[in-house]
């Protein structure tokens, strides 16, 4: 019986020391791909932060523009120009002149009955100054439809501080990971 415990014993052992061995490299092999893939994954971080963002932003809308636009404005405007005048001065008038004599002054009334002919060019050269002061009232609507490129460089976004504490923190355990099993 003691043999039978003893071989027992033994065969408990062997498989205690190959269940351990299986243990021990399936441990091994787990640190290697633990090592593996946090190296791929601070690498892929790295490159993460290298990238752009594109995006083409897509604007359809009408834009509703109802403004009320001063105008305020002087302008000096000149007039250069030549006017002919052909016409005819009608004079009904009757004159009181004096007359001085020896017997004294008279007066007398002389009847002026004249058609004077006026023909002559007036040249006229001036400059008018001219305010302008009012409101227009603009009320349109416009329609717009624009495509907006955006090109956003993830290192300069927020976002690169937070790569950049997980790349440093995939690469401390990869560090651990090594140093904890020879």
């Amino acid at each position: 019986m003691r043999k039978m415990a003893f071989a027992l014993l033994v065969i408990l052992v062997l498989v205690s020391l190959v269940l351990d061995i299986f243990i021990v490299v399936q441990l091994y092999r787990a640190r290697q791909a633990a090592l593996r893939l946090t190296a791929q994954a601070a690498a892929d971080l790295a490159a993460l932060q290298g990238e752009t963002i594109r995006y083409t932003f897509h604007f359809q809308d009408e834009l509703p523009i109802v403004a009320e636009v001063p105008f305020h404005e002087k302008l000096d405007v000149p007039i250069v120009a030549a006017i002919p005048i052909s016409t005819t001065v009608s004079v009904e008038q009757t004159l009181q002149v004096p007359i001085q004599t020896l017997l004294g002054d008279i007066t007398v009334e002389v009847p002026l009955d004249v058609d004077i002919p006026v023909a002559m060019t007036v040249p006229i050269d001036l400059s008018v100054p001219v305010e302008i002061s009012r409101t227009v009232t603009v009320s349109a609507t416009v329609p717009l439809n624009l495509e907006v490129p955006l090109a956003i460089p993830l290192a300069e976004t927020p976002l690169a501080d937070s790569l950049r504490e997980l790349q440093g923190a995939l690469l401390d355990l990869q560090t651990q990971i090594q140093a904890s099993f020879p």
